[in-house]
């Protein structure tokens, strides 16, 4: 009877290290899942500005109908908003045609930076209106050696999260699982 005793004093330390050990190892998992998938996002919106980059051409056209029905494409067929601003902060397009959602954005980070420096910045951020998290890529345009606006790319991230919260489950289970068969066990010593 004794033993038994000692089992059970000891089988909550063992079930708290347990925890603890899959608390810890599940946040690394969860953390390089989400860096991976964040990363592979990141590398596929600069992929696609590069794109339309290109398709703008070198000598932007004043009717741009051709680029906004690609453009909506794109946003169908990915869930990629683009958006293309003036160096001013005016939307000249939107692909889910609502630029006024767009309006005074020269503010955000990612867009200052692109106007500063060029190249492709992202920002990974809540957004309220959508009760989720998107990740924003802002990409300067340059034509003639004069910026001529920003690609503004914006994608949501609820594949991610979903992801993440089915990770965190199955995480939360295998340590139940876990804590009952060791239950089980210590009850039969």
């Amino acid at each position: 009877m004794p033993k038994r005793r000692l089992l059970w004093h000891l089988f909550p330390s063992f079930a708290a290290i347990a925890l603890v050990a899959v608390l810890g190892v599940g946040w690394l998992v969860l953390k390089q899942v989400e860096q991976s998938w964040l990363s592979a996002t990141r590398a596929e919106l600069t992929a696609l500005a590069d794109f339309l980059d290109q398709q703008l051409g070198p000598e932007v056209p004043d009717d741009r109908v051709e680029f906004a029905r690609m453009c909506r494409h794109v946003q169908l067929t990915s869930g990629v908003r683009v958006t293309l601003l003036l160096p001013d902060g005016t939307v000249d397009f939107d692909s889910q045609n609502r630029p006024d959602e767009l309006e005074r954005q020269l503010g955000r980070p990612e867009i200052r930076r692109a106007l500063a420096d060029g190249g492709a910045h992202e920002q990974t951020r809540y957004n309220s209106a959508l009760d989720e998290r998107v990740i924003y890529l802002a990409a300067r345009l340059m034509r003639h050696d004069q910026v001529f606006g920003v690609l503004y790319l914006s994608k949501r991230l609820t594949d991610l999260d979903a992801a993440l919260a089915r990770t965190q489950g199955w995480l939360l289970a295998g340590w139940l699982a876990a804590t009952a068969l060791a239950a089980v066990l210590a009850a039969r010593a």
